[in-house]
């Protein structure tokens, strides 16, 4: 990896902390809520789900994760256990109408009184697993595209980067169920690459998931927290 380029070839600080591979800015949009939208991302056995935990607990924030809507979230996981007879476009509509639930009774809301919300999973993940469908030539993409575009980007996306091989062996280790999918190296290196690409919305941190949790949840803190003070009148005031 290009070391000044960063993970995604975008130019990053010289100086990071220990564990933050990447920096990828893109240009956000004008702020549409006085709260803050972090997403954490990343593939299975990376540890995002602990981290989004732990952040939230720390910033006091709430904490969304799919699937978690009554009535639809059974349907999503009997789906992708293969309980279900679903087809790849099936799936993602499921997804899409979970996702909606999510940002109207919870997480719009949220932030339109000023809170904090953690995801843990967004549109990276659905861009991501979804567009493996895609290649697959199982889904259109032009409706999958349309609809990621409609939902609102993050402030800040932490992208949690680690070799399948290792996540593998940590859901093995943690006495998770592996699935074939899960153990086919090949499909989820192609998964890593696809969560570490640029085609994201806002802007997007990559750290090093081989950390400890401790220490990721202290490089969160810190990146939040000044982009939080950054946006924050009194601070645009002073500057």
């Amino acid at each position: 990896m290009d070391r000044e380029r960063g993970a995604m070839g975008s130019k990053v600080p010289e100086e990071k902390p220990p564990g933050m591979e990447g920096t990828l800015v893109e240009k956000s949009k004008p702020k549409r809520w006085p709260g803050f939208f972090i997403a954490i991302e990343g593939a299975d056995g990376t540890g995002k789900s602990t981290l989004a935990a732990r952040l939230a607990e720390a910033l006091g924030a709430c904490e969304v994760h799919e699937p978690q809507t009554p009535g639809l979230a059974p349907a999503i996981r009997q789906g992708l256990a293969g309980d279900l007879p679903l087809d790849a476009w099936e799936l993602m509509a499921l997804f899409v109408a979970e996702r909606i639930c999510n940002l109207h009774t919870v997480i719009l809301p949220k932030l339109r009184d000023g809170g904090i919300v953690i995801a843990d999973r967004y549109v990276r993940t659905t861009l991501v697993y979804q567009g493996l469908a895609l290649g697959h030539g199982s889904l259109d993409g032009e409706w999958m595209r349309s609809a990621c575009s409609r939902w609102p980007e993050p402030d800040l996306t932490f992208v949690l980067d680690l070799d399948p091989r290792l996540a593998l062996a940590r859901s093995t280790h943690d006495g998770r169920d592996i699935d074939p999918v899960d153990a086919d190296t090949f499909l989820q290196d192609c998964v890593r690459m696809g969560f570490r690409r640029g085609d994201t919305l806002g802007p997007t941190i990559v750290l090093s998931a081989e950390m400890e949790v401790a220490d990721l949840v202290k490089i969160a803190m810190v990146e939040v927290e000044r982009r939080v003070s950054a946006e924050s009148p009194d601070e645009g005031a002073r500057a």
